[in-house]
């Protein structure tokens, strides 16, 4: 049997830079995440292609971390 972790799934609005400012603004994105769940306990931030997942595995308080993120600037 395949055991499922719990992560959230961050979708950030479109990011279309030119000269390829993308990845800067992703890191600025993932460290304003990493943050603003900072005081709230283990959230490990993973930013993966096209997307940023936070594991949720050994978070003491997943609705306090989902509550957190969509306050964060650039999440959708």
């Amino acid at each position: 049997m395949v055991r499922l972790r719990p992560v959230l799934v961050v979708h950030y609005h479109e990011i279309s830079l030119k000269r390829g400012n993308r990845p800067l603004f992703l890191r600025h994105l993932r460290r304003n995440l990493e943050s603003a769940l900072a005081d709230i306990g283990p959230a490990p931030v993973q930013q993966l292609s096209g997307r940023i997942i936070i594991d949720l595995e050994q978070s003491p308080a997943p609705e306090a971390v989902r509550d957190r993120v969509t306050r964060v600037f650039g999440v959708g």
